[in-house]
């Protein structure tokens, strides 16, 4: 599941997500961008293990990355 599908399930704005994530609003609106937008962004380890934590493991690090 991509954390923007994890997102608007729960009914969360970029804002609540972003202090659930403990980063700025835009730097998690970017981490729900598609990977081929050049706005996307790419979450670091650390918090690659808070949106897996925070999202009950629904969101895992290899969701971030699509092949094919």
């Amino acid at each position: 599941m991509t954390l923007e599908e994890w997102r608007k399930e729960e009914g969360y704005s970029y804002a609540r997500l972003a202090s659930l994530l403990g980063v700025s609003e835009e730097t998690a609106r970017r981490y729900c961008l598609p990977e081929t937008d050049p706005l996307s962004r790419f979450p670091d380890r650390q918090t690659l293990r808070v949106i897996h934590k925070r999202t009950n493991g629904q969101v895992m690090p290899n969701d971030f990355v699509r092949l094919g």
